[in-house]
């Protein structure tokens, strides 16, 4: 009779365990609809559409780990600003850029913005020269990206 009586009460606290988890999802959920809609409820639906499949979502799970600025348009709706033509060149040159680039090749960019590379160097276990070498590299990639799109 213990037995049983432990045996449910594990199962009984296992089952509450997922419900919370569930709940806890389907805010997460919501809370994602309700900031898109916050962020682009102004925009068509074909717009909407188009930023939800963008390769942009991708890299939004680094904007909170390195805690890096809005990637989004920030011209406000209002009211354009003088530099519409630069913002939007701006804006055009990092799509490219998000395009053509690998994954780790992004997130290694957001680490070079965020880091020193002796702290990156530590961080990935590597010599300081191997991250300096890296970040030539890359930087050759992003200027001939911005050169083939200039």
């Amino acid at each position: 009779e213990i037995f049983k009586i432990l045996s449910n009460a594990r199962r009984v606290t296992t089952d509450r365990f997922f419900e919370k988890e569930l709940n806890r999802k389907r805010r997460m959920d919501k809370d994602r609809k309700i900031e898109f809609e916050k962020k682009y409820g102004k925009l068509s639906n074909d717009e909407k559409q188009f930023i939800k499949k963008n390769r942009i979502s991708e890299i939004n799970r680094y904007k909170n780990k390195y805690e890096i600025g809005d990637l989004s348009d920030n011209v406000s709706y209002g009211g354009l600003s003088e530099n519409v033509s630069i913002h939007q060149r701006n804006m055009e040159i990092m799509d490219e850029l998000i395009q053509r680039l690998k994954n780790t090749d992004l997130v290694f960019l957001i680490e070079i913005m965020m880091m020193e590379p002796e702290v990156i160097s530590k961080k990935q276990g590597i010599k300081t020269e191997s991250v300096n070498r890296k970040i030539i590299r890359l930087r050759e990639k992003v200027l001939s990206i911005i050169d083939e799109s200039g």
